[in-house]
């Protein structure tokens, strides 16, 4: 289903029922960094954290069959989660010759949702762009959900986060605290993009 540096997602199906499927995220432990597994199982306890929300990808379980079973070592950690059948929004955008109006709103609105279900739990994701919002179907150009929250982070103290992370193009310039301004530029930067974009 997908590859990146460190992992690789393939589909997955239930044992009982083969009609349910999820995206297995295999990630080799051996190639990472002690500060990489880190943040490996931060974003497994955001994930669960946020589990109740619409409009962020699904964690439904994790194993670590690293050897010594830490995240050290060689081995591998999976991630079972949600699949997302329509891909990325980054995609979608550039295969239409046009986004109308409604859609546009309709996937605005929901990422305002999501964002702000984050921030109600302190969590500051860091890393928002188009190819971070997978479309749930290939057929509804607007449903999206949040996905890849590999740099997110659990805000403790107002200007804790000072860490430059997430993608050049994407991240925010705003030195205000994380979770009242610099995510909502971030958002509405994207906004922005995504809007470009379809025009």
């Amino acid at each position: 289903m997908g590859k990146g540096a460190y992992s690789v997602v393939k589909l997955g199906t239930h044992r009982r029922d083969e009609s349910v499927r999820y995206a297995i995220k295999c990630i080799n432990v051996a190639n990472l960094k002690s500060e990489d597994v880190a943040a490996l199982k931060d974003e497994v306890a955001i994930l669960t954290l946020l589990r109740e929300c619409d409009h962020i990808i699904r964690l439904y379980d994790h194993f670590d069959e690293s050897s010594g079973g830490d995240g050290d070592g060689g081995g591998y950690y999976y991630m079972i989660l949600e699949t997302m059948y329509g891909g990325e929004l980054f995609d979608r955008i550039v295969s239409k010759s046009y986004y109308n109006e409604k859609e546009a709103r309709d996937t605005c609105v929901i990422l305002l949702d999501a964002i702000e279900y984050c921030h109600s739990f302190r969590v500051a994701h860091r890393d928002l762009k188009p190819e971070n919002l997978l479309l749930c179907s290939l057929t509804d150009d607007s449903s999206i959900k949040i996905a890849d929250f590999g740099f997110a982070k659990i805000v403790k103290e107002p200007n804790s986060l000072r860490t430059q992370c997430g993608t050049p193009v994407s991240f925010c310039v705003s030195r205000r605290s994380v979770l009242k301004d610099e995510n909502s530029v971030q958002c509405l930067v994207n906004i922005y993009i995504s809007v470009m974009e379809m025009k």
